[in-house]
């Protein structure tokens, strides 16, 4: 408002108590851009920044587990609270496994801090994620009203996800949140619980593959004449939302996408198992995978983490 009051001051002429033509046409220019910006960003639903990094959480970078292990002390971390809902998963985002990770004899402790390092990276995929869908399903409900700025964010959000055209039906279907159990074990077989070379090297907490030359590291049991490479990452958390946008788009995951959106339509949450059953696709293994994926998600004890919430 004091703006607004110096350029009345400056384009009246007080004296006669009268404004000037020039100042008439002046300060309707500026009230008709004062209500479009305050419309702006004030009524226009709030639209989170499409990306795929993930600025929020403390970022933490240690050399060994006995200095990741006195951080998790600091924050009052135990899967024990986490698991009766007693307390908030710290949002600590590990930066790179601790060099002497693999090294960790004892198994259960090793996957322990395994579990503890991949739940937060998959409670912020998911929160980045239900942002995009609040944000969308608000946005919905006047598709036929929406002003410049909002279609601009949804072509953006369209184009993230691999869509030509804006199609928010199609779209809504896409960005629905991944079980958290089946981000902990999915990552614990890809990564051997964290100890494998691509795990260490590159980051790779899901073994996905890539046929970039140079974008990632070539297996040594790769056939003669394959061009894959393991994907690499430049941190832990961009090989979790790496995971999450793949299940979300790949046309492998359709059915995945098409019973969890029939769970949330319906109002019911579907089996975390029930959904797994979906990925056949996901290992050349088949069936034996998927038995896989359901043993290590019950001997871990991992549906407990599934209602996990991330500290803000």
């Amino acid at each position: 408002m004091k703006i607004l009051l110096r350029v009345i001051n400056r384009c009246c002429n007080w004296k006669e108590n009268l404004p000037s033509p020039i100042g008439l046409l002046t300060i309707a220019q500026f009230m008709g851009l004062f209500v479009y910006f305050f419309i702006q960003n004030n009524l226009t639903p709030y639209l989170p920044k499409i990306s795929s990094s993930f600025s929020e959480g403390k970022s933490i970078s240690v050399k060994t587990t006995e200095e990741l292990d006195k951080v998790f002390l600091k924050y009052n971390y135990h899967l024990k609270d986490i698991r009766n809902g007693t307390t908030r998963v710290p949002f600590l985002l590990l930066e790179k496994l601790p060099d002497n990770f693999h090294k960790t004899k004892e198994i259960e402790k090793r996957k322990k801090l395994f579990i503890k390092i991949v739940l937060p990276m998959a409670l912020a995929v998911n929160r980045k994620i239900n942002s995009y869908r609040e944000a969308l399903l608000t946005l919905s409900k006047n598709h036929n009203k929406l002003n410049k700025r909002e279609q601009r964010w949804i072509h953006s959000l369209s184009k993230q996800h691999n869509k030509n055209s804006i199609e928010i039906k199609s779209l809504l279907d896409q960005l629905a949140p991944i079980p958290v159990s089946l981000f902990l074990a999915q990552s614990a077989i890809e990564s051997g619980w964290g100890t494998s070379r691509f795990a260490r090297e590159g980051n790779a907490l899901f073994g996905q593959w890539t046929w970039k030359s140079g974008s990632g590291i070539i297996p040594k049991n790769r056939d003669p004449g394959e061009t894959y490479e393991v994907k690499a990452y430049k941190n832990l958390i961009s090989s979790v939302w790496d995971y999450a946008y793949n299940l979300n788009t790949h046309w492998a995951y359709s059915d995945f996408r098409k019973e969890r959106s029939n769970g949330i339509n319906s109002g019911r949450e579907l089996p975390v198992i029930f959904l797994m059953k979906t990925l056949k696709r996901y290992s050349q293994r088949g069936q034996a995978y998927l038995e896989l994926v359901e043993n290590i998600i019950k001997q871990n004890d991992l549906l407990s983490l599934d209602n996990s919430k991330l500290a803000n």
